[in-house]
């Protein structure tokens, strides 16, 4: 997060208005090298979509999930898990050891794939009839980001 430049919430209003905005959300304690973690990470543009990643406790990517902008609404199309060698080590996504990756259209229409990067990819199920009703979000308004900030948003727990 070196990087990025902290905006104030007035410059991050204006931003948020403009339809753009980058929002972190930083974790209320210091890792042991005295840095700050972010618990998640949301890219917004707005009409076309937002996108969440959630870090574990060494800062990889573990859960990103992609919204789309449809009929003026969110839909959650794309979730995408990682798994990691280990959790004592920080891993860049395309270091993950497997990843599974459920896409859905509001159709009802997608699939999932497992890929264990030890073995070919495997496409798990495609399915036309996903239930779609508890993927759709309004766009948020500004500072109201608990519901993309769930990472579970809309998954049956089944």
């Amino acid at each position: 997060m070196a990087d990025h430049r902290w905006l104030d919430e007035v410059e991050a209003r204006e931003a948020f208005a403009a339809h753009g905005l980058e929002v972190v959300r930083v974790v209320k304690r210091r890792e042991s090298d005295g840095a700050v973690r972010a618990m998640w990470v949301m890219g917004l543009a707005y009409k076309a979509g937002v996108r969440v990643q959630w870090f574990n406790a060494k800062h990889s990517v573990w859960r990103l999930n992609d919204y789309q902008w449809f009929d003026g609404r969110l839909f959650r199309t794309v979730t995408t898990d990682y798994g990691y060698p280990d959790a004592e080590h920080y891993y860049d996504f395309f270091e993950c050891t497997a990843m599974r990756e459920l896409v859905v259209q509001p159709n009802g229409s997608g699939h999932a794939i497992q890929d264990l990067k030890s073995e070919p990819t495997q496409l798990i199920a495609r399915f036309d009839d996903y239930r779609t009703d508890n993927l759709w979000i309004d766009y948020p308004e500004f500072g109201d980001w608990e519901p993309l900030a769930d990472p579970n948003f809309g998954i049956d727990p089944e």
